[in-house]
């Protein structure tokens, strides 16, 4: 079995792309959502509080837009937390890929090339889209300021560099069609198996 890590900067339409996959009968394990399970649990409750201090959760839970200034504002807190909770996000991918039975499985994740984790798969997916499409994007779904989401793209690498890292990019603008793309990925990559 084949791991494919699909990634791409903040807006790119990761998730949309990931769906598709997932129609083709292709698991994807989301890094995100995984990492945001992790903050809640009993355990990682006490590290979170311990880096970001007594504000990080509510009555409701993860105080996520007070998390998210901290990471954003402190490149020492964001590296502690970083620390504890990406490797506890592999470990459950790996074992979430050994329950799986398909030719391949997808792990979705934003900072493969920024975490230097390429080496780790078979392959890698580059999903890109024009910076000003993706701000849009990002405004519209997490109702946030143009500001607050340019920030968050100055974490991530820059596209040009990582795609010469990757084995396929998808170009995710307005014009493409973006499961045609998909499915000549799905069909290469079915194909190579089959032939190896």
């Amino acid at each position: 079995m084949l791991k494919i890590g699909l990634t791409g900067g903040i807006g790119v339409g990761k998730t949309t792309v990931a769906k598709i996959f997932e129609s083709y009968g292709i698991p994807v394990f989301y890094s995100d959502l995984e990492s945001k399970a992790l903050l809640l649990d009993t355990q990682m409750k006490t590290v979170v509080t311990s880096i970001f201090g007594s504000k990080s959760y509510t009555s409701q839970g993860l105080n996520r837009s007070y998390i998210a200034q901290q990471l954003f504002n402190d490149h020492s807190k964001r590296s502690a937390l970083e620390q504890v909770v990406y490797p506890k996000v592999r470990s459950r991918f790996e074992l979430w890929a050994q329950a799986q039975n398909t030719p391949y499985v997808i792990n979705e994740s934003a900072l493969i090339f920024e975490k230097e984790l390429q080496t780790y798969f078979d392959k890698i997916i580059l999903v890109k889209a024009p910076v000003d499409l993706r701000i849009q994007r990002v405004i519209d779904r997490d109702q946030c300021t143009e500001k607050e989401v340019k920030a968050r793209m100055a974490l991530q690498s820059d596209s040009i560099q990582t795609e010469k890292l990757s084995d396929f990019v998808i170009n995710n603008d307005e014009f493409s069609n973006l499961n045609q793309m998909c499915l000549n990925i799905h069909l290469n990559l079915t194909k190579n198996i089959n032939n190896s």
